[in-house]
C-alpha cells in the first residue's frame, strides 16, 4: 500500500517500519515522499498480548484505554471514525490501523487497506472488510486474520487459519 507523506525527519517514518521506495516534489520546500508500509514485526518474546478493536465509528468505550493498557499491540480492523480515537488508543499501547469503508477525509490517507503484524511465527493479517482479503497459499507461518465490518463478534478457524472479529 502506498500512501504519500510530507516530512520534516525521514528518520522518524523510518523507525515506524515504512521504507522510503521513491522520491517526488520540491526539495527546496518540503520532500514529498512515498513510502510502503511493511510488515510490522515485534519483539521477540515468549508470548503477546494483542489489544483487538473494530468498527468504533468515532466513539471510544470509556474502559477500552484501561484494558488496552496491558497488551504489547492494539489492532483497530477499520471505520475508526476520527484521528482522535487512533491518539486515544495511542496513550495505552502501539497502534496498528487499517482504513475501514466509513473512514474518510485527509486523516485517512496513510492508513493502508490491508496490514500484517507478525508476531513470533504468527502472522496476523488485518483488513477492514474480508470480501478485500485474499489469503496466499503454502504460507509457512501460522496465520490469523483480524477483520471488523460485520458488527458481527466471531472467533473461527477455517483451514487451519483463525479468523477474529472484535
Amino acid at each position: 500500500t502506498q500512501c504519500e507523506f510530507i516530512l520534516q525527519d525521514v528518520e522518524s517514518v523510518l523507525n515506524w517500519g515504512l521504507r522510503v521506495f521513491a522520491r517526488r516534489g520540491n526539495w527546496a520546500s518540503r520532500a514529498r515522499i512515498e513510502v510502503d508500509i511493511m510488515p510490522m514485526i515485534l519483539a521477540p518474546k515468549d508470548s503477546y498480548r494483542l489489544g483487538l478493536i473494530a468498527d468504533t465509528h468515532g466513539y471510544l468505550p470509556s474502559d477500552a484505554l484501561e484494558v488496552f493498557r496491558a497488551v504489547d499491540l492494539i489492532l483497530h480492523a477499520g471505520d475508526i471514525g476520527s484521528a482522535e480515537i487512533l491518539r486515544s488508543l495511542e496513550q495505552a499501547a502501539p497502534v496498528v490501523a487499517v482504513r475501514g469503508n466509513m473512514d474518510g477525509g485527509p486523516w485517512t490517507k496513510c492508513l493502508p487497506e490491508k496490514q500484517s503484524v507478525q508476531a513470533g511465527n504468527l502472522i496476523i493479517h488485518l483488513v477492514h472488510d474480508l470480501l478485500h482479503f485474499r489469503l496466499e497459499p503454502g504460507q509457512d507461518a501460522r496465520v490469523a486474520v483480524v477483520n471488523g465490518h460485520t458488527h458481527r463478534p466471531l472467533v473461527e478457524r477455517k483451514n487451519g487459519v483463525l479468523f477474529v472479529n472484535p
